[in-house]
């Protein structure tokens, strides 16, 4: 079973949450494709379906 994976709180990487699969390359694209910069995500997470959200 895939468990939630928080990436981002208050614009820091939870360092310890990366992956290879969900590494640091990988948070940068995902949140230059919503044109956000990381300082300014509140709350990143990716799913359990494997979804990337985000809130601003």
């Amino acid at each position: 079973m895939k468990r939630l994976v928080e990436l981002i709180i208050d614009g820091k990487i939870l360092e310890e949450n990366l992956t290879s699969t969900y590494n640091q390359e990988w948070l940068q694209m995902q949140c230059q494709s919503r044109n956000v910069s990381i300082e300014q995500v509140s709350y990143a997470v990716v799913g359990t379906n494997g979804v990337f959200y985000t809130l601003p």
